[in-house]
């Protein structure tokens, strides 16, 4: 089940790389009910998949949620999800995708009991951010919604 996710987020970017929106909208839409769905006792690999599959439509929220610090891959993905798919086909303000990112990532790196892997990754990821950027991110609440 865990291939089948992530097959079906990627093929679903491919339509709306293809201008084939209408095509995706019933994947997507099983995609966020996936996500919605999941629960504790689920297995770890269905929460992997599910998060870099929306994250393959340029939706981050899900897959730095459930960083974990012992998924080495999906920090990797998480990562990759950055570098290749956001901003993705279904931001709400592309041109501004990244800077909510940042700021995301900001708050979320003031949690005390962070783990140290996740926090690691959320700098990488931040500080790429605010190179593609070019400037330097500082948390703004009022542009943060």
């Amino acid at each position: 089940r865990a291939d089948m996710l992530r097959a079906i987020g990627y093929l679903a970017r491919v339509s709306f790389d293809e201008k084939r929106a209408p095509e995706a909208e019933p994947a997507v839409a099983y995609l966020r009910q996936t996500y919605a769905s999941l629960k504790p006792d689920d297995h770890r690999s269905i929460a992997v998949a599910v998060t870099t599959a929306l994250g393959y439509l340029g939706e981050w929220e899900p897959i730095l949620t459930h960083l974990g610090p012992g998924d080495p891959w999906m920090h990797d993905a998480a990562e990759n999800i950055f570098r290749e798919w956001v901003p993705g086909p279904l931001a709400a303000q592309p041109d501004r995708e990244l800077e909510r990112a940042a700021r995301w990532m900001l708050r979320r790196l003031r949690e005390p009991d962070l783990p140290i892997p996740v926090r690691n990754t959320l700098s990488k990821i931040k500080d790429t951010l605010e190179t593609r950027l070019g400037h330097h991110i500082v948390d703004d609440p009022a542009q943060s919604a």
